[in-house]
């Protein structure tokens, strides 16, 4: 295998976060922070969780510290992600706390709750619909408890299936699709890892396919503004979801050469039918991975979707990279 790795060129951006100021000692018979001893029983992790929205500064960042600290202890990480899990789930959870909460939650195991028995089509249609409430605390616990309901198996497709019907809707505002997107593509990423065999999914007519095809083709109405989502993203959205069963793979690709030969297709029409297509032909990802200083860790810079005997030139590139094969 040839491999001509270019140099990279990486910037950095650095933001400093500037914290709120902290008050000063709280006055006598004010909430005090409540000292938790390992292990921690529910209600007392509760109790810390709850003053996560007090009024005293100094009682929050003591809170906080505290709940850290519980978070690095194996025999009290389990019992504080089931809390902290149980509180992002809860619509009534203050913007403060789900702040707090969500970057707790990076450094704690994946709770074990086990799958409710009632969820079905009608609770994840409501759940999606709530992704657009008025209210923030119910949008975040609704995206929450969706992304974690995508992690069951069972429940992969049915959530994806109404998600995608919601973004299919015309004229859905811009504010509700922010929402509705990100939610698409963490259950898209469980769904493409999941077994195949576990998948339950409507069939596919053929008339479907071509009206996809057709919409992707279809120029795009600029006047339109950003009210609803263009027919040709909409269209390689449902598309590239068909490509990935091997059962449509061939089919959908045969009808996309044969539209791309036709004479007269754009050149940003035909280029969204190349997208497609490559995703049918050999292809590596390469990553690429550097520091910023050499005392810092390496981390990942950058990605490159390089596609089999074609030369791809990087960004600020000198040479492309170029796979002749795998």
């Amino acid at each position: 295998m040839h491999r001509a790795f270019p140099p990279i060129a990486v910037g950095f951006l650095l933001i400093a976060w500037a914290g709120e100021g902290v008050s000063g000692a709280a006055p006598a018979g004010s909430e005090k922070a409540v000292e938790v001893a390992a292990p921690a029983s529910p209600e007392a992790l509760r109790s810390l969780i709850r003053q996560l929205d007090s009024e005293q500064y100094a009682v929050r960042q003591r809170a906080a510290d505290r709940l850290r600290e519980l978070a690095r202890r194996p025999e009290t990480a389990s019992a504080l992600a089931q809390e902290v899990q149980r509180v992002l789930h809860a619509a009534d959870t203050s913007f403060e706390v789900r702040r707090a909460l969500e970057s707790l939650s990076a450094h704690l195991p994946p709770a074990t709750e086990a799958l409710p028995p009632a969820v079905n089509a009608e609770e994840i249609d409501r759940l999606v619909r709530q992704l657009e409430h008025d209210d923030f605390g119910r949008r975040a616990a609704a995206r929450r408890r969706l992304e974690w309901l995508a992690g069951h198996p069972e429940l992969v497709c049915p959530i994806l299936l109404s998600v995608k019907a919601r973004l299919d809707t015309e004229g859905l505002p811009v504010d509700a699709r922010r929402w509705i997107e990100p939610v698409y593509k963490q259950t898209r990423r469980a769904w493409l890892t999941s077994d195949p065999k576990r998948w339950a999914l409507p069939p596919l007519s053929e008339a479907q396919i071509a009206r996809w095809i057709d919409d992707l083709v279809r120029p795009v109405d600029e006047g339109q503004g950003a009210r609803t989502e263009p027919g040709p993203e909409r269209a390689m959205r449902e598309l590239s979801d068909a490509m990935a069963r091997d059962e449509y793979t061939a089919r959908i690709q045969q009808a996309l050469e044969a539209r791309l030969a036709r004479p007269g297709l754009d050149g940003r029409a035909a280029s969204r039918i190349r997208r497609l297509l490559d995703l049918t032909r050999p292809a590596m990802a390469a990553e690429c991975w550097g520091r910023l200083a050499p005392t810092m860790p390496t981390r990942l810079v950058g990605t490159q979707s390089l596609i089999v005997g074609e030369p791809s030139l990087g960004p600020g590139a000198e040479r492309p990279s170029h796979f002749d094969r795998i």
